[in-house]
């Protein structure tokens, strides 16, 4: 049996994509910003805190937001980089929240 051809899987597949610094707990003490490096582009992105928080399954706040980000930060730049891919331009990009 053969798969289906999914062209968007492909597309981020093929994306160059990283962490490019700028990480840092937002001013309000609720998100995580940081900086996405995707196919030459750097864009800003925020990730907040009830995404965070659903990501790593524990409800935390404040400086423990920059932990969970540093543990769980192959899966924020990915959610990052498939948010620009379906169009996010207005920076910061949103993440976790598509």
């Amino acid at each position: 049996m053969q798969g289906v051809f999914d062209f968007q899987d492909s597309v981020e597949a093929a994306m160059s994509t990283f962490l490019h610094g700028g990480l840092g707990l937002g001013s309000d003490g609720e998100s995580v910003r940081f900086n996405v490096h995707v196919d030459g582009r750097v864009w800003t992105c925020r990730i907040r805190r009830a995404a965070l928080n659903r990501l790593s399954g524990i409800d935390a706040g404040g400086e423990a937001l920059f932990d969970q980000f540093v543990d769980f930060e192959d899966e924020i730049v990915d959610l990052a980089a498939k948010a620009i891919a379906q169009g996010a331009n207005v920076e910061p990009i949103e993440v976790g929240t598509q």
